[in-house]
């Protein structure tokens, strides 16, 4: 039997077992596909990104409160409470969690006023995170290197620590940053820069493509000027 984490509440909680271990579900690529007249085959053009995909959790859970209808709700109020995204993880694989929302509506079926059953579906980003992508990567004053040990570019979350201008590459993409303040955020997924709930957006110049990516493999960072300390959060993910 296993265990769903989502949104920050354990299925077990609730006196929910998952009944059988989730298939393994492979986002497919975003593709245009153009057919041309007289033209042998098609173009095919790659958009760049994955589709979401389903994941499927078949539940039962023992009635424990005496009342059927009551506990549906709680296990409803449960997948269906908020809006959008919401962090997904289960016991099937600890080192991975994605971000997903309840899809459609779902019957829980009514066994004898006694127990309960329901087949729930995840719509869910393409992305599958390492949890070890959450941890943080402190860069110094002689700058460093952070190892991307997926095949996918990811989009980091880094934070900047100073005061004046300054720059930081990361690979071939060097940012220019004016007015550092302690903490100033470049979320490279969100394309945003923060601190706080002010937005810094215009103290940044993406000198080359706009925000930077951590490519697969080695990653070399520097900075200067003004920037004191680096701190880097990767988000690396896999399909």
């Amino acid at each position: 039997m296993g265990v769903i984490v989502y949104n920050g509440v354990s299925s077990e909680e609730l006196g929910i077992v998952v009944e059988t271990a989730p298939n393994y579900e492979i986002a497919e690529r975003d593709y245009d596909v153009i057919s041309v007249p007289g033209k042998n085959g098609d173009y095919v053009i790659d958009r760049g990104c994955f589709k979401n995909v389903d994941r499927v959790y078949n539940i039962a859970f023992a009635e424990t409160i005496g009342d059927f209808a009551g506990s549906a709700t709680l296990i409803a109020e449960w997948l269906y409470s908020g809006y959008g995204y919401k962090r997904l993880e289960d016991s099937y694989e600890p080192d991975y969690f994605v971000m997903a929302r309840v899809s459609n509506e779902h019957t829980i079926h009514n066994l004898l006023q006694q127990a309960g059953r329901a087949e729930i579906t995840f719509n869910r980003k393409p992305q599958r995170y390492l949890k070890i992508g959450e941890y943080t990567t402190k860069i110094n004053v002689n700058g460093g290197r952070i190892i991307n040990p997926t095949s996918f570019d990811s989009d980091p979350l880094i934070k900047v620590f100073g005061s004046g201008s300054g720059t930081i590459s990361i690979g071939n993409k060097t940012i220019q940053i004016s007015n550092i303040s302690d903490g100033l955020s470049i979320d490279c997924e969100m394309q945003e820069v923060y601190l706080g709930s002010t937005s810094y957006n215009q103290n940044v110049n993406y000198m080359y493509d706009g925000f930077p990516k951590l490519k697969p493999g080695r990653n070399i960072i520097n900075f200067s000027g003004g920037v004191s300390r680096v701190e880097i959060i990767p988000r690396w993910w896999t399909v």
